[in-house]
């Protein structure tokens, strides 16, 4: 296969995966919303290759969460993101 992944389908696995890692670290199950999520593609990623998502924390508030995404396909970087959330 020589389809390139969709970039609205590599977003939205940054937002799942990122709001997941975000999760993890909330105190007493306090839910969270996306507030808003950059995505800087830097390269293709074909159908079919293994993505994987590495999620960091850079900082939080009682209201605010702020964090980073990084996409690779094996050693090579395919984006990077930057999320805030909000928490409830």
């Amino acid at each position: 296969m020589n389809e390139i992944s969709h970039g609205g389908f590599i977003s939205a696995l940054i937002d799942i995966t990122t709001g997941q890692g975000v999760k993890r670290i909330l105190a007493d199950g306090r839910s969270l919303v996306t507030v808003t999520n950059t995505v800087e593609y830097l390269r293709s990623a074909r159908v079919g290759e293994r993505l994987r998502l590495d999620v960091s924390v850079e900082h939080s508030t009682d209201r605010l969460v702020f964090a980073s995404c990084r996409v690779t396909v094996e050693t090579k970087a395919v984006a990077i993101a930057s999320s805030v959330f909000s928490t409830r």
